[in-house]
């Protein structure tokens, strides 16, 4: 629990370590915990300012699959760059290029420009890194701290759509994240530990970990 706390706070480019299944436990007790100690004054504000979003509350085959799903994308998105070697980059560049068109064709705009930006973003680092690959990682590792703090706040802003967006602004919708802020600094933690596969383990856990009440509460 110590190596989490001290990478949480201080995050750093490591070197990938076997993984420890203790580890997953770890990981998922102090996520829980957050849960549980914000969640009182989430609900609070949750209901004060009526930011619940009524579609979100119907449990059925489609948001179960999405539930199961998203962590494959969101892991890729926010987490497969942390460590950019050549093969990392090629494969997150074509990624990006196929949820820019697919997120395109089903004519879902809102992640459409979201993968369409980080293209962009992916193609001037892509041409930074190509020129000066040496240069690229100096500077990659000295700001590795601020990139990786802000992978995780890129993944709880992606969870604000769970929300009503209709009358409220980022500031008052802000604080519902915070758990998913939180989550992103334990996944990128793993991440970094032990690798992507592993991230995207301890992610697909938890989610069906929170998902099976809400699914034995529908079947009820």
């Amino acid at each position: 629990m110590k190596n989490i706390i001290t990478f949480i706070r201080n995050p750093y480019y490591t070197r990938i370590y076997e993984f420890d299944y203790t580890i997953l436990l770890k990981v998922l007790l102090l996520d829980f915990i957050f849960i549980f100690v914000t969640r009182p004054f989430l609900f609070i504000w949750e209901n004060i300012f009526h930011l619940t979003n009524p579609e979100h509350n119907i449990i059925n085959k489609k948001l179960i699959l999405i539930f199961l799903m998203s962590p494959i994308i969101e892991e890729f998105v926010f987490r497969f760059y942390l460590r950019p070697t050549k093969r990392n980059i090629n494969i997150y560049v074509l990624g990006l290029v196929f949820l820019t068109v697919f997120t395109f064709v089903v004519q879902n705009f809102q992640f459409f420009y979201t993968s369409l930006f980080l293209l962009c973003i992916c193609f001037i680092i892509y041409f930074v890194y190509r020129n000066n690959r040496v240069g690229f990682y100096r500077w990659y590792i000295k700001h590795f701290k601020v990139i990786f703090y802000l992978s995780a706040i890129f993944f709880g802003i992606g969870h604000i759509t769970n929300y009503n967006l209709t009358e409220y602004t980022f500031i008052i919708l802000a604080p519902m994240v915070t758990p998913q802020i939180f989550g992103g600094i334990l996944l990128g933690f793993i991440r970094m530990k032990y690798g992507f596969l592993y991230s995207l383990l301890v992610h697909l856990v938890f989610n069906t970990i929170v998902i099976i009440p809400a699914v034995i509460k529908t079947l009820l």
